[in-house]
This record gives structure tokens, C-alpha cells and sequence, in this order.
């Protein structure tokens, strides 16, 4: 589902109305319709003051997601039951092939230090492995909207709370320890 379609679909569900949504962003409410039916096309800005307006996760994700702003870019999954036992269960099943595939991958990888060391055989297992791991990411994408939806998860904080806390395990570098960039 493009991302105007969806706006127009979630707009409707939270009850706001397209000339509520033209005031609280800026806009008018004629701009809004356009952009809703995809007659005009949403500039970034307006798209980004949307989402940040209607502060939806899955509006924030097909937005991202339509702007290639993610690193991999897959639409929702929209066709799976959305009760978060059966949610959880996906995500327990493609967590258990990633680790497996992980596995594999550093069977795979020993001894490689670039793409010349690897044989076509092994890169085409490689990828397939690769597309393992990233079918988690798609799953989790799904629960983090699910449980933000259903139960109030607050998506930004958790955002800056992930950073923070990637910072305390020595995975992100704090800008001021940064050294020899401008040395």
C-alpha cells in the first residue's frame, strides 16, 4: 500500500480530519486531499510534519520505507494476524533460522577477508543466508508496530533509550571520543 493510500486509511481510523490535519501542519485542506488521493505529489517536509502529526508507526514506517530511509527497505507485512501471540510466534521462528543462519555465515566467512576469497557457490549461499537474517528485521518491524498500537509502546523513546544504550556497550562512539579525524 503506497503511503498516501495508507494516510487517508489511518487519518480515518484516528479520527482527524483532513482539515485538522491541514491546520496543525500548515497546509490547506485542498493540499491534503490532493496529496491523500496521489494527484499532487508530498513533498518530504509535508510528509515528515504528517507523520510526525498523526505520530502513527505504521504511517511512520511506509513513509520511511517510500523514502528508501531505512537500510533495507520491505513493505509491511499486512498479511499476517496481528494478535501479538501469533506476532511473537513469528518473530520466535525467524529469530531461531536467523541463528542458525548466523551459523552457517561464520562457517561460511572463515578465513575471508573480501568477495575475491569467496567462491560463486558460496556467495549464492551466503545470500540466501543474508535474506534469512534480514526476514527478522521485517518481523520485528511488525511487532514494534503492534505493541506501539496496542499498547502505548512509545516508539521515539525507545529509539533514544536503543542509543543510549548502544553507546554503554561500546557500539556507538560518543562524538567527543572520536580521535584522528581531523588530527
Amino acid at each position: 500500500m503506497r503511503f498516501y493510500e495508507l494516510l487517508r486509511e489511518i487519518r480515518e481510523e484516528e479520527n482527524i480530519r483532513q482539515e485538522d490535519l491541514a491546520i496543525n501542519i500548515g497546509y490547506t485542506q485542498s493540499a491534503i486531499s490532493k496529496f491523500e488521493s496521489g494527484v499532487a505529489p508530498l513533498p518530504v517536509e509535508v510528509g515528515l510534519l504528517i507523520v510526525n502529526y498523526i505520530n502513527n508507526p505504521r504511517l511512520t514506517h511506509a513513509y520511511t520505507n517510500e523514502l528508501n530511509l531505512g537500510l533495507l527497505n520491505v513493505e509491511f507485512l499486512n498479511n499476517i494476524d496481528t494478535n501479538l501471540l501469533v506476532v511473537l510466534e513469528c518473530l520466535i521462528e525467524e529469530g531461531s533460522e536467523m541463528i542458525t543462519a548466523i551459523q552457517t555465515l561464520k562457517k561460511l566467512f572463515k578465513n575471508k577477508r573480501n568477495r575475491e576469497d569467496i567462491s560463486d557457490e558460496d556467495w549464492i549461499a551466503i545470500a540466501e543466508e543474508i535474506k534469512q537474517i534480514a526476514d527478522v528485521k521485517v518481523c520485528m518491524d511488525v511487532f514494534l508496530v503492534v505493541v506501539s498500537e496496542k499498547f502505548g509502546l512509545n516508539l521515539r523513546s525507545l529509539s533514544r533509550e536503543m542509543n543510549f544504550k548502544m553507546k554503554q556497550k561500546g557500539y556507538i562512539k560518543n562524538p567527543n571520543e572520536r580521535r584522528g579525524e581531523y588530527d
